[in-house]
């Protein structure tokens, strides 16, 4: 599986600036930032970047000189290959919102979720209104292994009637416990240049 795209992960340091440090790096290794949203929680700092290049090895690469610079020893700089995408009813609008499920699942179960990512649940939180884009990704670098990603216009998105019938499907309840390390975070959009 190739890649041209990296997620960047990470909390700079607290007296860091990290747009001019991230520029900095990209100027260096040869790579543009796509988009950087913020988590509306605390300081974690999602940024994806592109690359001409092989993406794991940049990533590879990327991983240490970004430690250094950004001062955050948790950093992880991850290849991420794209599984499925999918426009929804608010394409074209701004993305200030970016929320982000993250999660591995054990091995027997695995081609069944992702059945219900392609079939069922992407295609339908995608099409909630609110939604810009849904996008679903494969870690090739770190875990958990498996990324969605929805652009949203609002953050109230996720609390609609629509978005909440999509999530408590019966498939969704047959699939949702075999997940392992899962993490659900909101981002707000964070201007890089």
């Amino acid at each position: 599986m190739t890649s041209n795209r990296i997620l960047l992960k990470t909390r700079p340091g607290a007296h860091v600036d990290w747009r001019r440090e991230l520029h900095l790096l990209a100027t260096t290794l040869g790579f543009s930032v796509d988009a950087c949203f913020k988590a509306v929680s605390d300081a974690e700092l999602y940024c994806y970047l592109l690359t001409p290049q092989d993406a794991l090895g940049l990533a590879a690469s990327l991983e240490p000189c970004a430690t250094r610079s950004l001062v955050d020893q948790g950093l992880t700089a991850s290849a991420i290959a794209p599984l499925l995408h999918r426009d929804g009813p608010a394409r074209g609008c701004t993305a200030d919102f970016h929320y982000v499920v993250e999660t591995d699942v054990d091995a027997g179960p695995e081609q069944e979720l992702n059945d219900w990512y392609d079939t069922e649940h992407l295609p339908g939180l995608a099409a909630v209104p609110g939604c810009i884009a849904a996008a679903r990704y494969r870690n090739l670098s770190h875990k958990p292994r498996y990324i969605a990603a929805y652009d949203l216009t609002e953050a109230g998105t996720l609390e609609r009637p629509e978005w909440l019938a999509v999530r408590n499907t019966a498939w969704s309840s047959r699939v949702r416990p075999n997940f392992r390390n899962t993490k659900r975070t909101l981002f707000r959009h964070e201007p890089f240049a």
